[in-house]
């Protein structure tokens, strides 16, 4: 089954999420809100990658939870071919278990991130008036999918949610064990790998 983001009841789950941090959003904005979080994780991956160390973006919730992950890390080419051939693997997850054994991680409640994703929603449209409004919002976003995606997990029917351009999350039951995952655009990815004429900015991404 197929849900729609902007057809979720995400908005009122996120919207009273919000509002013991003293803030307050519209349907619209809260739209933008989500493809500006994304859009900063993207770019503070593509700021942080190096072909030598993978690079994590975290998500810990207010308990101590690690609700989200972004991470980026490079394939080298093989000896006999040039460097064009390496890879740059990007992808997101809700499982602290897939961040790569040796990344650097920054979480998302490290200041040094808030000029990044400022940045980034003042590029579709908002702007975060200090970083623990920043921090307040991105973990009750990514809290909030991931409620539901728990709360609409069915048996051996995958449940899709979907925002057109960003990402979809996706929930299934197998062997009474909720199953979730996530995938983003392609325009999501290649933020990440960035644009240029250099080879690595050539390289393929999976």
């Amino acid at each position: 089954m197929n849900v729609q983001f902007k057809e979720s009841d995400l908005f009122q789950s996120f919207s009273a999420m919000i509002q013991p941090h003293n803030l307050f959003t519209s349907a619209e904005l809260f739209e933008l809100t989500t493809k500006g979080v994304f859009y900063g994780i993207a770019q503070f991956l593509s700021m942080s990658k190096n072909t030598k160390t993978p690079v994590a973006f975290t998500v810990t919730d207010f308990k101590g939870n690690i609700v989200f992950v972004g991470y980026c890390k490079h394939i080298e080419a093989a000896e006999d071919q040039d460097e064009t051939a390496g890879s740059w693997v990007i992808d997101f997850s809700f499982k602290e278990e897939d961040i790569p054994a040796d990344a650097r991680i920054t979480d998302v409640k490290d200041p040094s991130i808030f000029t990044i994703f400022d940045s980034a929603a003042r590029s579709v449209g908002y702007y975060y008036c200090n970083n623990s409004d920043l921090i307040a919002i991105i973990i009750s976003l990514f809290r909030c999918i991931v409620d539901w995606l728990d709360v609409n997990a069915k048996n051996n029917e995958e449940i899709n949610l979907i925002y057109d351009g960003l990402f979809t999350a996706t929930v299934v039951v197998e062997n009474d064990e909720k199953v979730t995952g996530i995938v983003v655009s392609e325009e999501v990815k290649n933020l990440v790998k960035g644009e240029g004429d250099d080879l690595l900015a050539k390289a393929e991404v999976k």
